[in-house]
């Protein structure tokens, strides 16, 4: 049954794939290069060229002959590591082909905690194609602009390379390995290796996710063992050290890059000190938005959740969503710690916002699973639910045929678009006709369109 289940995942992650990329490579006949650029989720190719640097092993270059001696441009290599290891053996075919690999990996995941939730499998199937499917159930009944549904729509998973197509899998990742310590002897080296892996590749690839993660972990601790977590800890001192190894391995090559970073680039990128001023400043702004109606309302539906499975004896059977309570309040508190500790910030301090709205979606959506499943057992027959939730595939993979194929033609194929892309192709093609690159190694580019300008940096034009 387990390689049946593993044939299924593969075959809807083929589906959601082909999906995805038939459009392009049915109406238009261009480079891979061009393909990767117009077919990026929205402004996810910008990151190109940090990939094609990183590739080339040269994280100084200016592309001005006059323009030497710079820092090292910061790259998120824990977000780049698959594309990158694929980039150097296949070139940018790896764009497309990590894509499948992230669609696979975020269905295996859910489907493995639903599992863990007592969901059986096809129904833990069924579930992991919702979640997946969810921004395009968004689309379908217009609620993707709305506040709150906005962030869950383009924040929970998309295809936007790195961020949240490979930053997201790790927090995922978390989630079930979480879930998977809740259940089984916490502290062991192996464990704690995997939890420093985890945590080094989300370090390097978004740090809001980081530290999430960081405190969810203390708190799962404090959770676990209470009053004696310090006494615990001092006890298996030789985790805690695998631990911080296995997150050094993973984030050195990170850390000696940002040693070497250069500052300006930083400072555009919006990375300033916090003063006092700043921390009341941002302590306000994150209060502000915790203690709007919409979001408080939310933080009370979870605590009359916690109630109601407790006051109907659920709890027990539904243990494992303590894990889910632990992540989505520690990510309230996030914020707050950071303010207090850090002396920099970025001041896109949104994410830790966006990030909550992400937890109390999952919280939500995990629980109310969990509640309906278990009435349906009590009222309905095996075979009846499992019907309802092979149902559930069909309308899934419906939704997102029809809804991927609406956003082409209004994204792709409309006048506008297609000029575009045909001008630019026909601007490609008299370049690789005529041997241009080749012919002229000095060759210098003056752009303001940004798509030329990461194709010719893919395409090694120095200057």
């Amino acid at each position: 049954m387990k390689k049946s289940v593993n044939f299924w995942i593969i075959i809807f992650s083929i589906l959601l794939f082909s999906v995805r990329w038939f459009n392009s490579f049915s109406n238009f006949y261009e480079t891979i290069d061009s393909k990767i650029i117009f077919e990026s989720v929205s402004d996810g190719y910008y990151y190109f060229s940090q990939l094609k640097a990183l590739a080339n092993f040269n994280l100084n270059y200016s592309f001005d002959p006059n323009v030497v001696n710079l820092g090292t441009i910061t790259v998120p290599t824990g977000a780049f590591l698959l594309h990158f290891i694929l980039y150097l053996i296949i070139g940018s075919w790896s764009f497309i082909i990590s894509e499948f690999f992230f669609i696979f990996l975020f269905l295996i995941i859910f489907y493995k905690i639903f599992r863990l939730l007592s969901f059986n499998r096809i129904q833990s199937i069924a579930l992991s194609l919702v979640l997946f499917t969810i921004p395009d159930f968004l689309q379908l009944l217009s609620l993707e602009q709305l506040n709150y549904f906005s962030v869950v729509y383009s924040e929970l998973f998309s295809l936007r390379f790195p961020r949240p197509l490979v930053s997201n899998i790790y927090f995922f990742s978390f989630f079930l390995f979480l879930i998977k310590l809740s259940r089984k002897k916490i502290f062991v080296k192996k464990n704690f290796i995997i939890l420093g892996l985890i945590s080094g590749l989300s370090f390097t690839s978004f740090i809001h996710i980081f530290i999430v993660e960081q405190i969810s972990l203390l708190f799962f601790f404090i959770y676990k063992y209470k009053l004696q977590v310090i006494k615990v800890i001092k006890e298996n001192i030789d985790c805690i050290i695998s631990y911080i190894l296995s997150f050094i391995i993973i984030s050195a090559p990170f850390l000696i890059n940002t040693f070497f970073n250069e500052t300006d680039l930083l400072e555009r990128f919006g990375l300033a000190n916090l003063d006092y001023d700043q921390r009341i400043f941002l302590f306000k702004y994150h209060l502000t938005k915790l203690l709007k109606p919409e979001f408080f309302g939310v933080f009370i539906s979870s605590v009359l959740l916690i109630i109601f499975l407790n006051s109907k004896n659920l709890f027990n059977n539904t243990k494992k969503l303590d894990i889910f309570y632990i992540i989505f309040y520690s990510s309230i508190i996030t914020p707050f710690v950071f303010i207090l500790i850090s002396t920099k910030y970025f001041s896109h301090f949104y994410h830790f916002n966006n990030i909550i709205v992400i937890c109390a979606f999952l919280l939500l959506f995990f629980s109310i699973s969990v509640i309906l499943n278990m009435y349906m057992k009590k009222i309905f027959s095996e075979k009846f639910t499992n019907f309802i939730f092979i149902f559930l595939v069909v309308v899934s993979l419906t939704t997102n045929v029809i809804q991927t194929q609406k956003n082409y033609f209004k994204n792709h194929l409309n006048d506008k678009s297609i000029l575009e892309r045909k001008e630019f192709n026909k601007v490609i093609n008299i370049i690789q006709e005529t041997d241009l690159l080749k012919k002229n190694k000095d060759l210098s580019l003056l752009t303001f369109d940004n798509k030329f300008l990461i194709w010719f940096i893919l395409n090694n034009v120095e200057f």
